[in-house]
């Protein structure tokens, strides 16, 4: 049997129970209410269990459902964030809730990390790999959005050392460092070479064109 002791508001809609044997527990509102939680209220220890797991269901689902609001998660790093308010099981069982709701789909999630990856932030497909792998992408499905994605690497790294890297080619050493800065950011070994070299031609022609 368990007596709560007390019940004190936590944070929004999250309060603490505290039972007289010493123990805590966080419950949400809704539970509180629904299940007429209160001091001095005996409980039998499978019947507070029970109620504290509808609870942390309740919490996990509305966390969920506020995170993927706010930005795109894959099923990985969605159940890592509901740690944060539930236990493992509760947290793999919320995200499979997402998913039977059509809130979670992690190649649609990663079709579109990619995409942005490789068009947006520039980064070449060793680096976006590891970024899609980071962000909890099987590596299987990784692979293969990258390898259907529409990227057009050789301008990509024309409008990169274009924003970026234009005037440090000119320094001394400066190719070796652009060389370098393109390698960091996921490119081959060939690409980068071919885009310094195009880029270096550039250069010259436009300066050719002006000073003529």
């Amino acid at each position: 049997m368990v007596i709560i002791e007390a019940i004190r508001r936590k944070k929004g809609t999250v309060f603490v129970l505290s039972t007289q044997g010493g123990e805590k527990y966080e419950i949400d509102k809704k539970t509180l209410q629904e299940y007429a939680l209160a001091p001095n209220l005996a409980l039998e220890d499978e019947a507070l269990q029970n109620i504290l797991q509808i609870s942390q269901s309740r919490r996990a689902n509305t966390r969920a459902v506020w995170l993927l609001s706010r930005k795109g998660y894959s099923s990985a790093g969605l159940e890592k964030k509901l740690l944060d308010v539930c236990p493992p099981d509760v947290a793999k069982q919320t995200v499979a809730h997402m998913q039977q709701l059509g809130f979670l789909n992690d190649e649609e999630y990663a079709r579109t990390l990619a995409s942005d990856l490789l068009n947006r932030r520039k980064y070449g497909a060793r680096r976006a790999m590891q970024e899609l792998l980071r962000q909890g992408i099987d590596k299987e499905c990784a692979r293969q959005v990258l390898q259907e994605t529409d990227c057009d690497v050789q301008g990509n790294l024309q409008a990169l050392i274009l924003r970026k890297y234009k005037h440090k080619l000119l320094a001394p050493n400066g190719q070796e460092k652009v060389y370098a800065a393109l390698l960091r950011l996921g490119y081959g070994f060939e690409e980068s070479r071919q885009a310094i070299k195009a880029a270096l031609l550039n250069m010259e022609n436009d300066e050719e064109e002006y000073n003529g």
